[in-house]
C-alpha cells in the first residue's frame, strides 16, 4: 500500500531493531510520532517486561507538547489486553491521537484487530497495511510463534562443491571458508538456541557459541545461545575441555534421566528426558514453553534430515563451498522446494528459503 507514510515506517522498522536479544518472545515494535510532516518523537520496545513502543513513546513526551494534530506510527498493531504492561491502545486514547498509521495486525489471538477496533471505536482514524510485507518479515519469528505456538526454526548445513556435509572419517572436515563462518557466527548471535545431534558433538567437538570478529558488528551483537544435544541414549561426553569453553548453558536431552547435574570439570550441564516416541513438532512446542524464541539446528545428517521430514522447518540455510570436492562420503540435505536467494560469501554460496508465513493473511 502506497500511501505517504512510508518514510514514517521504515523509521518504525528501524527502531524496532533496536530491541534483537532483549524482547524475549515479544515481537519487534517500533513508533513515531508525525507532525506536519515531519517525526517529533520517537519509541521502541526496548525489552521484555518494559514499555511498548507506542506507550515508551508517548510517556515521554512533555506535558505541555500539542499533539491533537499528530498521527502515530507504529509497525505492528496496538495491544489491547494486559500483559506486563498496560493496553497501548489506552493510552493512545488517553492522549487523544487523532490518527494511528499500521504496519501489520497482530497474530497474537489476544490482540487480532481488536486493537485497531478499540480505537476506532474512539473515533481515531486508524490506516493499516503500510509496509506490511516488510513489516511482518521484521516479525516473521514471531507471526512462526503465535500461529504455530512452537519455537522459531532454522536448518542450516555446509557443503562441498560436489554435495557432501562431512566425509566417512571421524575426524571433523572444514568446509566453510572465513567469510561465511563470521556470517554463520553473526547468525548465531541472533537466535536463542544451537540443537546439534550427538555424532555431530562427539566427532566435531563444536563451541556452539557466537565468536563475531567482525569490527563492522557492534559487540553488543555478541550473544552466545543455549547450546542443545540431542541424544536420545546418552552416549555423548559432556565433561570435555569444549564444555568449558563457554559459559553458555548445556541441555543435553535424552531419554534416559531428567535430573539437573554438574560434570565432573562443574559446568552447567542440564539433562532433560524426552518421551519414548517423541516428535519434532512437540519439542519445538516444549522448547516454546522454555521462552526459547528460536532453535539453529546445525546437524548432522540425520538430525537434519528427521527435521526436515517433520515439515517443522521455517527457514533454510546452506553455505556450500563453490570450490572443495571430496568426491565422496555424508550427502548434505536437499531444499524441499529449492531456493529463493543467494549470495556469494567470499569462495562460499549461501542459499536461504523462507517458508511462507501463514499469518500473512494478518493485513
Amino acid at each position: 500500500m502506497t500511501t505517504g507514510w512510508e518514510f514514517a515506517m521504515r523509521r518504525c522498522l528501524q527502531l524496532a531493531e533496536k530491541g534483537e536479544h532483549f524482547v524475549g518472545m515479544n515481537p519487534l515494535v517500533g513508533s513515531v510520532l508525525v507532525k506536519d510532516g515531519e517525526i517529533i518523537a520517537e519509541g521502541y520496545h526496548a525489552g521484555f517486561g518494559l514499555a511498548h513502543a507506542e506507550r515508551d513513546l508517548l510517556e515521554k513526551l512533555p506535558e505541555d507538547m500539542d499533539i491533537a494534530n499528530c498521527t502515530l506510527v507504529v509497525n505492528l498493531e496496538p495491544c489491547n489486553h494486559f500483559g506486563k504492561t498496560p493496553p497501548c491502545a489506552d493510552i493512545i486514547i488517553a492522549k487523544q491521537i487523532p490518527q494511528v498509521i499500521v504496519g501489520a495486525l497482530d497474530p497474537n489471538p489476544l490482540v487480532s484487530g481488536r486493537g485497531i477496533e478499540r480505537l476506532r471505536s474512539h473515533g481515531i482514524e486508524v490506516i493499516t497495511g503500510v509496509l506490511a510485507e516488510e513489516c511482518i518479515q521484521l516479525n516473521r519469528q514471531f507471526y512462526t510463534r503465535m500461529i504455530h505456538q512452537r519455537s522459531y526454526c532454522i536448518a542450516k548445513w555446509a557443503a562441498t562443491a560436489d554435495g557432501y556435509m562431512a566425509n566417512n572419517s571421524e575426524h571433523r572436515l572444514l568446509i566453510s571458508g572465513e567469510q561465511a563462518q563470521q556470517h554463520l557466527h553473526v547468525l548465531r548471535s541472533r537466535v536463542s538456541a544451537i540443537l546439534v545431534g550427538v555424532t555431530t558433538w562427539e566427532r566435531d567437538k563444536p563451541r556452539l557459541d557466537s565468536r563475531i570478529l567482525d569490527s563492522d558488528v557492534e559487540s553488543s551483537e555478541s550473544w552466545n545461545p543455549i547450546r542443545i544435544v540431542l541424544d536420545p541414549n546418552l552416549r555423548g561426553n559432556y565433561d570435555t575441555e569444549a564444555i568449558d569453553r563457554v559459559f553458555s548453558p548445556l541441555w543435553v536431552l535424552n531419554e534416559k534421566i531428567d535430573e539437573n547435574k554438574k560434570s565432573e570439570r562443574g559446568n552447567n550441564v542440564r539433562f532433560i528426558r524426552l518421551p519414548k516416541q517423541w516428535i519434532w513438532q512437540e519439542l519445538l512446542a516444549w522448547l516454546y514453553q522454555q521462552n526459547i524464541a528460536s532453535v539453529l539446528v546445525e546437524g548432522g545428517a540425520t538430525t537434519l534430515g528427521e527435521l526436515i521430514a517433520s515439515g517443522c522447518v521455517d527457514e533454510y540455510m546452506e553455505y556450500r563451498n563453490t570450490d572443495l570436492r571430496i568426491g565422496g562420503g555424508i550427502e548434505a540435505p536437499d531444499f524441499p522446494n529449492g531456493w529463493q536467494q543467494q549470495q556469494f560469501l567470499g569462495e562460499d554460496l549461501l542459499r536461504v528459503f523462507k517458508v511462507p508465513i501463514a499469518g500473512e493473511l494478518y493485513r
